[in-house]
């Protein structure tokens, strides 16, 4: 694992498998893509896709 400072810019190449982890606090992440993409969460919980109002 890597620790990336506010406003980094991380580059992957396609088909990279990754993770998202804040160790404290609230974060917000951009992501940028050339589709098809698409977004697996370890916990069905954490997807808002699955969150009921």
């Amino acid at each position: 694992m890597k620790a990336n400072p506010p406003g980094s810019v991380i580059v992957l190449p396609g088909d990279t498998w990754h993770f998202h982890w804040a160790k404290s606090g609230e974060y917000v992440t951009q992501v940028s893509a050339v589709g098809p993409l698409g977004l697996e969460y370890h916990d069905m919980h954490d997807d808002p896709r699955h969150q009921h109002a």
